[in-house]
């Protein structure tokens, strides 16, 4: 019972009112606080749960390293020898199976963990690593006991991102997926159909046209406007997020993207978009987009079809504007640019998704014109636009 009061703690945190999973799963832990729902039915998918992290070094890596290493590289020790053809001589190997067959065991070692997920406070020094900690834990919640389907594709997804964190040069939200996807129980940083239904563009697009999704991360984004129209192109440069990005699209059987894994600048193309998505990627936080702004304004521009639509998202509006990555304190001058180029249509803040270290961003609709205007005088103004939330 010392467990399911600090499931349903952990449950109940940061909690998205509209993230369905979530509901269900408080949902049914409160079932079984309740006795509505048998406690050896939950203590049963609860050990199966353990003995997977158990087994799973990248599961187990993502969320323990920090709390105990020791083990964490006991667990990649032991998964590597259990390949040996004769292991009856192998007695370090027959003991921790032993050892790590016992659920009170695993228990033991996994409870420090639920203990800080349920109690501990972000503070910007650790808000990264708790918060890929508990996006990470509910999502497997979700898995093993509401939707135990997800759990092969969870496995996939996740080992990739392991892989990533290791070897990449920098992983956003220290290697949790960034975007999430709740048809497949990813919560994700940036939650994709809320995200989407925040953006309020159905009116823009149309099931002919043709989309680009510039830095398109996992693919999930594109996922969800691929439902819409009737082709995404979408251009990532991480390798790893493009092969989640495949992972899911076999698993969901999506036929109408094309994943393109190179820099934006390097894409070439004869289409013309009617839409082109970009959401903060004119500048990008890992340093990887080789292009200055306005050569990306005028890139968009080419790239579109007259009256075409780019929809953009910006970084940190309320940064100092020095002209540092990740700060948009300065979209009075990168407007100066844009609005040569295109029509502002419409502009309004968005809500943070996640607490401490996320920021509202602004989402600005943009039109293309029918030529490039040099003395097209700048209509936008960012102290009225970051007043306005709808």
């Amino acid at each position: 019972m010392n467990i399911l009061q600090l499931l349903l703690k952990i449950a109940e945190r940061h909690k998205r009112e509209y993230d369905n999973n979530q509901i269900c799963l408080i949902e049914k832990l409160r079932g079984v606080e309740q006795e509505n729902i048998s406690f050896n039915t939950f203590l049963d998918t609860w050990n199966k749960l353990t003995a997977t992290l158990f087994s799973a070094p990248h599961w187990f890596s993502l969320l323990m390293d920090d709390v105990d290493n020791e083990l964490s590289k006991k667990i990649h020790f032991f998964a590597n020898k259990k390949w040996l053809p004769d292991l009856s001589s192998q007695n370090d190997y027959l003991e921790w199976q032993k050892k790590t067959e016992n659920p009170e065991y695993r228990n033991k070692k996994v409870i420090p963990l639920l203990r800080q997920m349920a109690d501990e406070e972000l503070s910007r020094a650790n808000a990264f690593t708790r918060l890929r900690q508990f996006y990470l834990f509910k999502d497997l919640l979700v898995a093993f006991f509401i939707h135990p389907e997800y759990i092969p594709l969870h496995n996939d997804i996740f080992s990739i991102c392991t892989q990533q964190l290791k070897t990449w040069n920098f992983s956003y939200v220290s290697g949790y997926p960034y975007q999430g996807l709740s048809k497949i129980g990813i919560s994700g940083a940036k939650p994709t159909e809320e995200r989407l239904s925040r953006y309020r563009i159905e009116m823009y697009l149309s099931p002919d046209d043709e989309v680009l999704d510039i830095g398109s991360n996992s693919g999930f984004f594109s996922m969800e406007i691929a439902k819409q129209i009737n082709h995404v192109d979408a251009i990532e440069f991480n390798p790893y997020l493009n092969l989640i990005a495949k992972r899911t699209q076999q698993e969901l059987g999506i036929k109408n993207i094309n994943f393109h894994q190179l820099d934006f600048c390097e894409y070439a193309t004869h289409k013309k978009y009617q839409a082109i998505f970009s959401l903060a990627n004119h500048c990008t936080i890992d340093g990887n987009l080789s292009i200055n702004f306005e050569e990306y304004i005028a890139k968009c521009f080419n790239l579109l079809d007259i009256d075409g639509y780019l929809f953009f998202e910006s970084h940190n509006v309320f940064g100092p504007g020095s002209g540092n990555v990740g700060d948009d304190g300065d979209l009075n001058e990168k407007f100066d640019v844009v609005e040569k180029y295109f029509e502002v249509v419409d502009y309004y803040m968005t809500k943070k998704f996640i607490p401490l270290v996320d920021i509202d961003k602004l989402f600005v609709i943009l039109k293309r014109r029918l030529a490039h205007e040099p003395t097209a005088c700048r209509t936008f103004d960012l102290e009225r636009a970051k007043q306005i939330y709808r």
